[in-house]
């Protein structure tokens, strides 16, 4: 335990990072990192992908994605731009996400302050 710890010691958790893979295995567990699911269908696989220089979010996945959304802040992207969402690489949004809320308060719930948005973009079919 003594070279694990001395290995981690000098790393640092990246809360938003700009690739996902998200499997979901615990039906209760809605939100990953920035993607949330109101009902995750579980083994499913998604790859998502923040362009920060593109202000774009790319999400793959050969399964159903209902219910699907991608969180949103200033930190991730630049809502004073044009924001882009694609899902199979077809634009299912392209505007500026609206802050709201309850997203705020749905997000600000866990233990990590580091993980709390403010817009949600629907992705699911």
């Amino acid at each position: 335990t003594t070279d694990f710890l001395a290995r981690v010691a000098d790393r640092r958790r990246d809360a938003r990072p700009e690739k996902l893979v998200w499997q979901p295995v615990l039906d209760w567990k809605r939100q990953f990192y920035w993607l949330w699911w109101d009902e995750p269908l579980r083994n499913a696989i998604v790859v998502a992908e923040l362009d920060r220089e593109a202000n774009e979010v790319r999400v793959e996945s050969e399964q159903s994605l209902k219910g699907l959304s991608v969180l949103l802040d200033e930190q991730l992207l630049d809502f004073s731009r044009e924001v882009v969402v694609r899902v199979n690489g077809a634009v299912c949004f392209r505007g500026t996400p609206r802050p709201s809320l309850a997203v705020l308060l749905a997000t600000s719930g866990g233990v990590d302050a580091a993980r709390t948005y403010v817009a949600r973009v629907p992705v699911g079919d």
